[in-house]
């Protein structure tokens, strides 16, 4: 099963998935990349947080919901390139995103912002 975090929608219906067929409290950790390709591509080559086919809104959804707090996230992106330290600035975008700033969104895009679902 794809589990599509790309609309609000689609993360509603990812997540009601997973905590059907896994349960969240079996969910450990979560891998963060964003794709370069496109969900059924059978390619997986990883970019920037944001950057890519995922896009902030999946990134902010994640971020935000107050189930997935507790749960350690790993960045896998792309690492130096042209000099820049991605991991900091991927690191900088996620924490932005959590605290309602502005990566790539500005805090009234980000619907779970303030809300923390399943925590309230």
């Amino acid at each position: 099963m794809p589990w599509v975090v790309n609309t609000e929608a689609a993360y509603h219906k990812t997540m009601a998935a997973f905590d059907g067929i896994l349960g969240l409290d079996r969910l450990k950790v979560i891998h963060l990349n964003d794709a370069r390709r496109e969900l059924g591509s059978r390619v997986d080559r990883h970019h920037h947080i944001g950057k890519g086919k995922i896009g902030a809104l999946g990134f902010s959804l994640i971020m935000n919901d107050g189930r997935l707090a507790h749960i350690p996230k790993i960045l896998e992106t792309p690492k130096k390139e042209g000099g820049i330290d991605w991991d900091r600035k991927n690191l900088d975008c996620l924490s932005a995103m959590f605290r309602g700033g502005d990566c790539h969104m500005t805090p009234k895009e980000i619907p779970f912002y303030g809300k923390h679902p399943g925590t309230q």
